[in-house]
């Protein structure tokens, strides 16, 4: 956020703005936020802008667990980004799994 917001901006950049902006872009997403699939204003532009999103979500996770894990699911992260949203997954070890739009 910071790279494409810059520092200041980025915190007051809100879920359904850079969601949107990133999706035009044709971008998938990736947060560590789960609850982005719950809260009905974020599920709402993820649905709107057919975004396809990515959640790393534990808290505990180092950034180089957090790449690991993207890395070790490559292969599945490519072929889930050649279908249109919108969707959740969550990105677990060693699979992918869908989480519900609220």
């Amino acid at each position: 956020m910071d790279e494409r917001y810059g520092p200041t901006r980025s915190q007051r950049v809100t879920d359904v703005e850079w969601i949107t902006e990133a999706t035009n872009r044709g971008e998938v997403l990736i947060c560590k936020d789960r609850a982005i699939a719950k809260r009905p204003l974020e599920a709402e532009a993820i649905r709107h802008n057919a975004a396809r999103v990515l959640v790393i979500a534990s808290a505990q996770l180092t950034s180089s667990e957090m790449l690991r894990r993207l890395l070790d699911n490559e292969s599945a992260i490519g072929r889930a980004a050649r279908n249109p949203g919108p969707f959740v997954l969550g990105v677990d070890v060693a699979k992918l799994h869908r989480i519900q739009l609220r």
